[in-house]
């Protein structure tokens, strides 16, 4: 069994988590903007001030383009069947689908 923490304490949390995020927000900016030096690298791995700085290419495949080209009756070796979690929620009940729900750590979500 666990115990409700101190509410106090959660407070305390609450506002040291705020000041962190506070703190993190401009550290990722800036790191976000020194990227964009090193995008102009060429690709490959480079020793830049001791640290190893790696340019790779970033493409996704455009599946909507593709399935425009290549359809299931066309090219049915390109698809596959497979079950979806948003229609078995859709059509069954929550205690249908109890006991295949894998429960994870709980979410964490703060607002500031």
């Amino acid at each position: 069994m666990t115990s409700t923490p101190n509410p106090l304490f959660l407070e305390e949390l609450a506002e040291e988590y705020a000041t962190i995020q506070a703190q993190v927000e401009p550290l990722v900016a800036r790191q976000d903007e020194i990227k964009k030096h090193f995008r102009q690298l060429s690709r490959g791995t480079h020793d830049i001030g001791g640290l190893a700085v790696t340019v790779s290419r970033n493409a996704r495949l455009n599946t909507s383009a593709l399935s425009k080209t290549y359809t299931p009756d066309t090219s049915p070796e390109l698809y596959e069947t497979k079950i979806s979690t948003a229609l078995v929620r859709e059509h069954l009940d929550e205690e249908m689908i109890d006991g295949f729900t894998t429960e994870g750590d709980p979410k964490v979500s703060v607002k500031l």
